[in-house]
Order: structure tokens, then C-alpha cells, then sequence
């Protein structure tokens, strides 16, 4: 079954792959979003931009399709991702969590927030999390398979990545920062996990 999307196509939006015509990158993640909806436009176009060399070169160009495309189906949703696309986002989770939160009328977090933390030994370390509510000293985590994926080392068990992740936790908590967790079960279920973080957060002003 083939589906057809009108829209018109500028000569630089086409790219020639292995004999293949194609659109390019910036268009094809309009047509995505204008196409596919909100949440997939988003997902995708998150990870260009986190993979770019030229991210603002990126983000231009989508700008300048939706510029050609006034007028077409879908170009409102279109122009919403390209606003609440970024780069800052390292997975799919991560993208829908953002998507999620700000549905949910949760506070926007700040996105890969870095704390620095004195040790018991007395010197400092950086931790890296998903999400951070800085006033309220509350971070969030995404947790896909993914990501503990990504901490491992060579040679670790399965055990020995969730171990040292537990020890990064319970630094951050003894620091005095609240640690919230979610799924993509979570994910499935927006309304519980808005409330969640909501009441978390509230919970600490």
C-alpha cells in the first residue's frame, strides 16, 4: 500500500543516495511530524539534533521547510516540534519523558543536569542525570535498558553496572537531592507518573 503526501519540493531538499532519490534530513523530519504526529516528530527529531554536526544548521533548514509548506496538513504539529525539539535529549526515553512532562504540566527540568558533590573523602565528583529541578533538589532518571547499556564497562556483569549505579544514587540522596525513576511502563500510564513528580516536587518547596 502506498500513502502519498502532497507538498511541494525545493531542489535542496533532494538528496541522491545509491541511485535513490530521497529527501533530506531537515525535510523528512517535517513530513515525519506533519505525518506521524507530535510525539514521533519529536522522537526523531531530538536524536538528529543530538547527533549533528551543525545543530542550528539543522534546525534552519527544518524552519525553512515549514517555510514552503505553508499551508499544507499537518504544518502546525510540524512547527511545534521543531520548537520543542533538542539535542540535549540522548534517547527515545528521554524525548517521550519530555513530551510526557510537559503534557502533564510538570515543571520544566533542567535536561542532562550536572551535580557536584563532595565525597566522604573529601574531594568533589560530577554527577550527570537526566532531569534536574534545581530549586527543589530533585532530579529525575529515565531508565531503559539503553542507558545501563551505556554505563557498562568492558568486561562488567549486568550485577556490576546496576551496582555502581546504586552507589551513584545513593551519593546523590545523601546529598540531600530526592532521586525519582520512571519507565517506559511509566511512560504508558502519564497521568500516574505526572502526579508523581508533581507532588514531589511540590512536596519540597
Amino acid at each position: 500500500m502506498v500513502h502519498q503526501h502532497p507538498g511541494a519540493l525545493d531542489p535542496e531538499e533532494i538528496i541522491v543516495r545509491e541511485g535513490i532519490r530521497l529527501t533530506a534530513l531537515p525535510r523528512t523530519l517535517v513530513d515525519v511530524a506533519r505525518t506521524e504526529g507530535f510525539r514521533t516528530g519529536v522522537v526523531m527529531a531530538d536524536q538528529a539534533l543530538r547527533l549533528s554536526r551543525d545543530p542550528e544548521g539543522l534546525r534552519s533548514a527544518m524552519d525553512a521547510s515549514i517555510g514552503g509548506l505553508r499551508g499544507t496538513g499537518g504544518i502546525g504539529v510540524a512547527r511545534r516540534m521543531t520548537f520543542f525539539a533538542t539535542g540535549m535529549a540522548e534517547s527515545p526515553g528521554e524525548s517521550l519523558s519530555r513530551i510526557v512532562l510537559s503534557e502533564q504540566q510538570v515543571p520544566t527540568p533542567q535536561l542532562q543536569y550536572r551535580l557536584v558533590l563532595r565525597m566522604p573523602g573529601g574531594g568533589l565528583r560530577t554527577f550527570r542525570t537526566d532531569f534536574g529541578w534545581e530549586a527543589q533538589k530533585v532530579v529525575g532518571e529515565f531508565d531503559g535498558r539503553v542507558k545501563y547499556e551505556r554505563y557498562a564497562r568492558r568486561g562488567d556483569s549486568p550485577g556490576d553496572v546496576v551496582f555502581r549505579e546504586k552507589r551513584r544514587e545513593d551519593a546523590i540522596r545523601a546529598a540531600g537531592w530526592l532521586v525519582l525513576r520512571w519507565t517506559w511502563g511509566d511512560l504508558a500510564r502519564p497521568d500516574e507518573l505526572g502526579r508523581r513528580i508533581r507532588e514531589a516536587l511540590a512536596a519540597r518547596r
